[in-house]
Order: C-alpha cells, then sequence, then structure tokens
C-alpha cells in the first residue's frame, strides 16, 4: 500500500517571497524575538520554523551586505558616551555618597579601555626602504609602557 503523500505548500512566488521578507525586515527592526516571529510567520504566511530562519537569515545577510561600518562606529561612541557618563558618576560626590565610587570606576575604565581596544590595530607594517614589521604594543598601564620601553621585557607578538 503507497503512503499518503504529505500535504505540501506551494513554494513561494517572487512576490510572496519579497512580501515575508519585508515582514521579517520590519519584525526585526521593530526588535521583535526570532521565536515571536516564527510563531507570527506560522500564523501570517504558514511558514515553518525552518524557513523562517531562512527568510531571518537573508534579511541579516542583506544588511550585512548593505551596512558600511558606519553604524558599527555609531554604536561605539554611543556606548564609549554612556562609560563616560557612568565613569562621572561614580567619582562625583553626591550629599548621600560624599566619597568617590572608586571601584566603580575602575570597573568602567576598564570596559571604556576594552572598547577603545576594539578600535586599536595590533600590529602595523611599515613600508619604505627596509619593509620590516612592527608589533604595536598594547599594555593597560602607563608603567607596562615605560618598562617596555626601557627594555626591561619584550613585546608579545
Amino acid at each position: 500500500m503507497a503512503s499518503p503523500a504529505k500535504s505540501r505548500k506551494p513554494k513561494a512566488g517572487r512576490r510572496e517571497a519579497e512580501e515575508i521578507t519585508d515582514f521579517v525586515e520590519a519584525a526585526l527592526v521593530r526588535r521583535v524575538s526570532e521565536s515571536q516571529i516564527i510563531r507570527l510567520a506560522a500564523k501570517q504566511y504558514s511558514l515553518g520554523k525552518r524557513q523562517t530562519f531562512r527568510y531571518i537569515a537573508v534579511v541579516r545577510a542583506r544588511w550585512a551586505r548593505e551596512s558600511d561600518g558606519t553604524a558599527r562606529e555609531e554604536r561605539r561612541t554611543h556606548m564609549r558616551r554612556s562609560l563616560e557618563d557612568a565613569y562621572s558618576r561614580a567619582m562625583t560626590p553626591t550629599k548621600t555618597k560624599p566619597d568617590p565610587d572608586v571601584s566603580s570606576a575602575t570597573r568602567v575604565a576598564k570596559l571604556m579601555m576594552d572598547l577603545d581596544a576594539l578600535a586599536a590595530p595590533t600590529r602595523v607594517d611599515l613600508g619604505g626602504t627596509i619593509g620590516v614589521a612592527a608589533a604595536v604594543v598594547s599594555t593597560s598601564t602607563r608603567a607596562g609602557l615605560e618598562s617596555f620601553l626601557r627594555g626591561d621585557r619584550a613585546p608579545k607578538a
């Protein structure tokens, strides 16, 4: 006896695929969770979980292609401003807190250094007649840099 054929929804045409992609993109822009997008797509377009994840991947890939790096830099600038505000609040005495919160300020300063390190180059190639590569030294303290410059320790490659 032959097994009954599964009833499948026909493959989406170009217009329907564009409509679903637009729907998914609008949901992602509104910061709707993926699980909720899956539920909404299943309800509105009769899509399965895998199909919806494919549409989500298509939208994210499109965004990555269209991104020129400015959005990332804007996020980094916004994060830097937020950290500077937090540092200022930690170091500013108030009526209820007359002494600065040094431990919080130190944690925020460490986060700022980590954020700045994301944009800093870790290696620079020097051109010219010599054509030698030089390592850029990254230390978290002034003492560490002075120690390196005196020749007390070698840079880590």
